[in-house]
């Protein structure tokens, strides 16, 4: 019997932020060699700590629009 085995995702390459709103933002991302259907979870912090995702899916960009104005996040 064979299984399945599947390693880490390489990291997204090409990431951008575009349309940026003074409540929203949209970042996209590449492959970078991953196979299509990869699944990523996007993430963001107002203070470089504490993280919560604000995506999960297998699309190549996502928008935000759950952003304070004039705030920083990482």
């Amino acid at each position: 019997m064979s299984a399945t085995v599947y390693t880490l995702a390489a990291p997204p390459s090409g990431t951008s932020i575009s349309n940026i709103w003074v409540t929203s933002a949209a970042i996209s991302w590449g492959l970078n060699g991953n196979p299509a259907g990869t699944v990523a979870d996007i993430q963001r912090s107002a203070d470089n700590s504490t993280f919560a995702s604000i995506f999960l899916g297998a699309t190549l960009s996502a928008t935000d629009t759950g952003l304070d104005a004039c705030a920083t996040y990482y």
